[in-house]
């Protein structure tokens, strides 16, 4: 991605169930109750299952409701944390949190109001306690973060009071406040949708509005007691503030380019330790709007995204993937009903090494969403995935028989061969594992790969990538 010449191609992978590996179910399923409008943007894994928290309009109160699926996404139970005859609002993606006490916990809001509030709950979703947190001024949603086993973190907006700044507090695991700060840019609207505790601070990433038209990423980091020691805005990207940390792979901060109403697309920012910026990638360049709602890495370097990806005037489902060194590893559009508008609101790993999104369908219902997929993004099988790739005008790429046990073939052509050109084989967190030089412009070998799983294949000439592919070995 990322120059007019890229197009999609469609791989049919066909996954067996051994290939899924044990125990790695997957599910896509809209709930709705009583008919009302229903809107999530949150869940959590448990030992049985998933528990996800979303809102509920009807007779008349607004409705703050806990309900707990099992692994195949069947409700096993549900209750409702809190009603009000004044609408309730939850947090962003990441204002549920599964603490370590063992409790749950969740913000919300009462309208416009100035408080606070975190719902504490069992895992047999029984409320067990409310804090509310007090200001002078309206507040607005937020995101929690459990960063120790003593420190729960809580970054929400206060009016200021004509615009939006953010406050960030620091409670124990019973929600008993330490302290406060409010910060922001001043004349500016502030909002916050990431906390982490990196290096003994914390990290803060959000966005500022310059205008009502443009706004700009943002990093804030503090030190243990809430004073600010780093504070940036990335003013050449657009949008976004989420992030995803890990301490082998580094920090990745979320932005898009913003060219609306024409188009909308993601980039990924890496930064060094010092929020310096050390590279930049866009994505999905080609199509009309694709957002990200949150986004998250694992343990071998696989960078999840979820989000949704308009085509005319319906939007639906997207999950993507890219290496930590910013390399597309394939999009997958999923869909409740076919047609219908829905988005994502929140990824998070499981331990099946798969993933877990909410979110809600948009039309012709208005419901909560939650999708189980397995690794690749897959909620179905067969299962179909996009990588992307060049123009064949400048060469051609197989990779065959897909999958295969370990023994395969590589083969294609290049339209020339004036420049340097080779093929690199590169595992699914980014080692390269084999480079072969090209010297004539039809070529084929063989190719032996003694380990299981998703590799990458990789024409290349002068540096310049020609054509990608998957290549599946189990």
């Amino acid at each position: 991605m990322g120059s007019s010449l890229i197009r999609v191609l469609t791989i049919l992978i066909i996954l067996t169930v051994s290939f899924l590996g044990s125990g790695q179910n997957v599910f896509n399923k809209a709930f709705d109750v009583n008919n009302a409008p229903n809107f999530s943007s949150d869940v959590v894994e448990i030992e049985t299952g998933y528990i996800f928290t979303q809102r509920a309009d009807y007779n008349g109160f607004s409705h703050i409701q806990a309900i707990k699926l099992d692994t195949l996404g069947n409700i096993t139970d549900s209750n409702t944390l809190v009603q009000s005859d004044t609408a309730l609002f939850y947090g962003f993606s990441g204002s549920l949190q599964k603490l370590s006490t063992p409790e749950f916990c969740q913000l919300y809001k009462v309208g416009p109001d100035s408080v606070i509030r975190l719902v504490f709950f069992d895992v047999n979703l029984q409320k067990i306690r409310t804090k509310k947190y007090y200001f002078n001024q309206f507040t607005g949603r937020g995101v929690i973060k459990q960063v120790n086993d003593s420190t729960l973190l809580i970054l929400c907006q206060v009016s200021n009071p004509s615009t939006w700044d953010l406050v960030l507090m620091n409670t124990d695991l019973q929600g008993n406040e330490r302290w406060r700060t409010i910060f922001g840019e001043p004349g500016k609207d502030d909002y916050g949708f990431t906390i982490e505790e990196i290096d003994g601070e914390i990290v803060v990433g959000g966005q500022t509005y310059f205008s009502s038209q443009v706004a700009h990423p943002h990093i804030i980091s503090f030190n243990k007691v809430g004073q600010i020691v780093f504070d940036t805005i990335y003013t050449q990207f657009d949008n976004g503030g989420s992030f995803a940390y890990h301490s082998d792979y580094g920090f990745f901060l979320y932005s898009s380019k913003n060219n609306l109403p024409t188009s909308l697309y993601p980039t990924i920012i890496k930064l060094d330790s010092n929020f310096i910026m050390e590279w930049s990638q866009e994505y999905f360049r080609d199509a009309q709007l694709v957002a990200v709602g949150a986004i998250t890495i694992s343990d071998q370097g696989i960078i999840s995204m979820a989000g949704s990806q308009i085509f005319g005037s319906n939007n639906s489902g997207v999950f993507f993937q890219i290496n930590h060194q910013g390399d597309s590893l394939g999009s997958k559009i999923l869909e409740h009903i076919p047609g219908s508008k829905a988005s994502f609101d929140n990824i998070r790993p499981t331990s099946d090494g798969g993933y877990i999104l909410a979110g809600q369908t948009k039309a012709p219902t208005q419901d909560s969403w939650i999708v189980k997929v397995n690794a690749w993004g897959c909620d179905n099988i067969p299962c179909v995935v996009s990588v992307d790739e060049k123009e064949v005008s400048k060469g051609g790429l197989n990779c065959y028989p897909n999958p295969t046990n370990g023994a395969g073939t590589i083969s294609g052509y290049l339209s020339s061969l004036h420049e340097e050109s080779e093929v690199k084989v590169y595992n699914s967190i980014g080692q390269l594992i084999q480079t072969i030089s090209i010297t004539q412009k039809d070529f084929e070998f063989p190719v032996n790969l003694t380990q299981n799983g998703l590799y990458f294949v990789v024409l290349m000439q002068n540096g310049e990538i020609i054509k990608q592919q998957k290549w599946v070995v189990h």
